[in-house]
């Protein structure tokens, strides 16, 4: 029987790095948990081998069809992201190992991050920022959250 952390998750993310961070209380520090990269998203776009038919491959062997157009590939790799990053946060859910969350993303980011939330998941977040942090250090993130941080009512 798994018993349910009273942990908030922080998810702290752009197009290409996720960083999850574990607050165990609401006013002190905050823990980085694990780095997620999504190198498909890294690649700029003219360096992507065209296959010939509209089709694209990514360094990582995967192939897109129908992404000719100027951004789509890099939509797609964004968007796929964003699906992983839901996806490993509703495995952790169904694990319980955090109680709440809160999201700190790029702006384009953070709403398709969002779009992909469960409705089990999104009823756990307790507060988002628009802003791109991914790359910044523990201490700047956490002075961007509220001093005390917000809980489920």
């Amino acid at each position: 029987m798994n018993i349910k952390m009273t942990n908030t998750w922080i998810i702290v993310a752009d197009e290409n790095r996720g960083r999850i961070f574990n607050a165990p209380d609401r006013r002190g520090g905050i823990i980085e948990l694990e780095t997620l990269v999504h190198p498909e998203s890294r690649v700029p776009e003219k360096d992507l081998a065209k296959l010939g038919d509209g089709s694209f491959q990514t360094q990582s062997g995967k192939q897109h069809h129908g992404l000719n157009e100027p951004g789509k590939l890099k939509d797609h790799e964004a968007l796929c992201f964003a699906k992983d990053i839901a996806h490993k946060l509703e495995d952790a859910r169904h694990a319980n190992q955090f109680s709440q969350i809160i999201l700190v993303a790029a702006p384009r980011f953070l709403g398709r991050l969002r779009k992909e939330l469960s409705v089990s998941l999104t009823k756990l977040v307790v507060w988002q920022l628009d802003k791109d942090l991914s790359k910044h250090n523990i201490k700047d993130i956490r002075q961007h959250l509220p001093t005390t941080l917000p809980r489920l009512q």
